[in-house]
C-alpha cells in the first residue's frame, strides 16, 4: 500500500499517484495530452479502472475529500474517446512490431556469425555437375566465358556467373552456370568440357596487356556525311578517326568512298550482299564476281587504303547471308568468305579485309567460333559488334562489355594473332544506366582490351525495334566525350599517331606491339 505521495508522485490535486521517475502524472486521458504523455504510459492512468493506493502500490489512485465532513467520494472518471482507444492501440502494436524487428536482426546477427544461410547456420549446398566428362576445351571454344574471365559454361546458360552464391538460378542452372558450382566441380578446362575452369595462366584479365597502343575511333551517323559529322565533332569537341559506311554490293561506287576519304578520315566500309534468299551458296559461285571486280579497280586506281567488312554479324540468322540462316551453312560461308577476299585482291585494291562477328551465336546456336574463321590469310583484322539490349527483346538486364564480348575475345586469342575491332557498339537507356554504361565501357576498351585497336560506335536510333542508340540526354553526352578523352589519355593513341605519321596499319598484334615497346617505354 502507499500513502500519499510515500513511494511515488501525486497529481496536483492528489487524484492519482504515479511510480517514482514520471516527471508528470496524468489522472485522465484529457490531462495527459495536456502533460505530453502517452496513454499508455504508467504515468497516465485511468481514475475509473485503476486501483486504489489502500490496495496497491504505485500507479494507483487516491480518495480524495468531499465537502462533508470526513465525506470520501471518487474522482468523477472521464471516458476515453474512441479515436484514443485507437491511437493506443496502433502504439502498442507499433512497439510489438519494433520488438519483432530487433530480435529477427538478432538471429540474422548471429546466424551469419555461425557463417551461413540454412538452418541451423550451415552454408547452402551448391549443386555440383554430374554430367558428362565431355572433351577437353582449354580455350573455351565451344562455351562461353564469364565475366571476370574464370569460368567456362556450356551454350544454353542465359549468363555464365562470377558470383560467391547464384541465388538467381534455376536448380537446372545451377550446377553449370553459377561460378561457385563450377569452382565447387573441380573441373578444369584443361581436362574436361564446359562447365569448367580456366586456366589461370592462359586466361589472365588482370594482366591484359600494355593498354598503349595506336588505336582509332570511328562512328556511324545517320544522314549527310557533310553535315552531320563535323555537326557533331564541333558538339562534342572532339575528332573522330573513321567512319562506317554501309553500301550494297549491287550498287556500291567507290566515288561516294572516296569522297569520304577526301575529308580526312579512314574508311571501314561495310560490304552487303543482299538478296531475298540466303545466297551464300551463290556468292561463292561467283554471282557478285563482276561487280566487286569494278569495285575493285575503281579503289585501286585510287590507291587509299580502306577496311573492307563483307557478310557482317556473319554468324546470325537476321541476314541473307547468315550462316544461321535455313538454307545456308558454315562451309557455305567459308568458301563465300574466300571468294569474296580472293576477287577484290585479283583487282589490285588497297583493302584490309575484317571478318566480323556477333557477340553470340543467334538461335542459341553451339558453333564454335573457330569453325567460322577462315585462316589468317584472309583475314587482316577480326571484328565483334557489341550491344547492351536491355528493355527489348529478351534482354531484362544491363550487361557490361565483359559480359557480352569476353567470350569473342578471349577464344580469338586461341585462334588467330590478328588485331580486333568492335563494328558497332551502343546501348539503349531502357533499363536505365547508359550514361554509366558508355563511361564504364570506355575505361574497360583501354585498359582490359588492348587487342582491340579499332572501337566504332553506332549512333542511328532504330525505334522500329526499340532501340535509341544515339546519344540524347546531357548525361550520355558527357560521359561519351569524358569517356573519348580517358580511353585517349590510356592507350597514348594521339602521341603515337603523331610519331607514326598516321593510324597504325600493321596486321598483326605482336609485330604491332613488338614495333612500339620503345616507344611505350618512353611515354610509360
Amino acid at each position: 500500500m502507499a500513502a500519499a505521495g510515500s513511494s511515488g508522485s501525486d497529481y496536483g490535486d492528489g487524484t492519482a499517484c504515479c511510480p517514482e521517475g514520471c516527471t508528470s502524472c496524468g489522472a485522465s486521458a484529457e490531462e495527459c495530452r495536456a502533460l505530453g504523455l502517452e496513454l499508455s504510459s504508467e504515468c497516465c492512468l485511468d481514475v475509473a479502472v485503476a486501483v486504489s493506493c489502500d490496495t496497491s502500490e504505485p500507479p494507483c489512485t487516491l480518495a480524495v475529500s468531499g465537502e462533508g465532513e470526513g465525506a470520501q467520494e471518487a474522482l468523477e472518471p472521464v471516458e476515453e474517446t474512441a479515436a484514443e482507444r485507437e491511437l493506443r492501440r496502433r502504439r502498442k502494436g507499433r512497439r510489438s512490431k519494433k520488438k519483432r524487428a530487433r530480435r529477427n536482426k538478432r538471429k540474422r546477427r548471429n546466424k551469419k556469425k555461425k557463417g551461413g544461410k540454412g538452418k541451423g547456420g550451415h552454408k547452402k549446398e551448391l549443386r555440383t555437375y554430374q554430367g558428362p566428362q565431355g572433351s577437353p576445351d582449354p580455350y573455351c571454344n565451344a562455351g562461353f566465358v564469364d565475366e571476370d574471365v574464370q569460368y567456362c559454361c556450356p551454350q544454353g546458360c542465359s549468363r555464365c556467373s562470377n558470383a560467391l552464391t547464384c541465388p538467381n538460378f534455376s536448380d537446372q542452372e545451377e550446377p553449370k552456370c553459377c561460378g561457385a558450382a563450377i569452382a565447387q566441380s573441380d573441373r578444369p578446362c584443361d581436362r574436361y568440357g564446359a562447365p569448367c575452369i580456366l586456366n589461370a595462366a592462359r586466361f589472365d584479365p588482370k594482366n591484359p596487356g600494355n593498354p598503349v597502343r595506336n588505336a582509332r575511333v570511328g562512328v556511324w551517323l545517320s544522314g549527310d556525311l557533310d553535315t552531320v559529322l563535323p555537326q557533331r565533332e564541333d558538339k562534342y569537341g572532339i575528332k573522330f578517326d573513321s567512319v562506317v559506311l554501309y553500301q550494297t554490293m549491287d550498287t556500291a561506287g567507290w566515288d561516294y568512298v572516296a569522297s569520304v576519304l577526301d575529308k580526312g578520315v579512314d574508311v571501314e566500309l561495310v560490304m552487303e550482299f543482299m538478296d531475298n534468299y540466303p545466297n551464300l551458296r551463290d556468292i561463292a559461285n561467283g554471282k557478285f564476281d563482276s561487280k566487286m571486280r569494278d569495285f575493285g579497280k575503281a579503289a585501286a586506281a585510287d590507291g587509299r587504303r580502306i577496311y573492307l567488312r563483307p557478310l557482317h554479324e556473319l554468324n546470325s540468322a537476321w541476314y541473307n547471308w547468315g550462316v544461321f540462316r535455313p538454307g545456308n551453312s558454315v562451309s557455305d560461308f567459308r568458301n563465300a568468305f574466300k571468294r569474296i577476299v580472293s576477287t577484290f585482291r585479283s583487282t589490285g585494291a588497297n583493302f584490309k579485309y575484317q571478318m566480323s562477328f556477333a557477340a553470340k551465336n543467334s538461335d542459341k546456336e553451339t558453333t564454335p567460333f573457330e569453325d567460322f574463321y577462315v585462316g589468317d590469310e584472309y583475314v587482316d583484322q577480326v571484328c565483334v559488334s557489341a550491344y547492351n539490349s536491355c528493355g527489348t527483346g529478351t534482354y531484362r538486364e544491363n550487361k557490361s562489355l565483359p559480359e557480352i564480348i569476353n567470350t569473342f575475345y578471349w577464344q580469338m586469342q586461341a585462334i588467330t594473332k590478328r588485331t580486333m575491332c568492335i563494328a558497332e557498339m551502343s546501348s539503349t537507356n531502357h533499363c536505365g544506366g547508359k550514361a554509366t554504361w558508355i563511361k564504364d565501357t570506355w575505361a574497360t576498351l583501354a585498359r582490359d582490351y588492348p587487342k582491340i585497336v579499332s572501337v566504332n560506335w553506332f549512333f542511328e536510333d532504330k525505334m522500329n525495334v526499340g532501340k535509341d542508340w544515339d546519344l540524347h540526354s546531357p548525361d550520355e553526352i558527357s560521359a561519351f566525350v569524358n569517356g573519348y578523352h580517358n580511353f585517349e589519355s590510356i592507350t597514348k593513341r594521339r602521341l603515337l599517331q603523331e610519331q607514326q605519321g598516321g593510324l597504325g596499319e600493321d596486321d598483326s598484334f605482336n609485330a604491332e606491339q613488338e614495333e612500339l615497346q620503345p616507344r611505350m617505354a618512353a611515354l610509360l
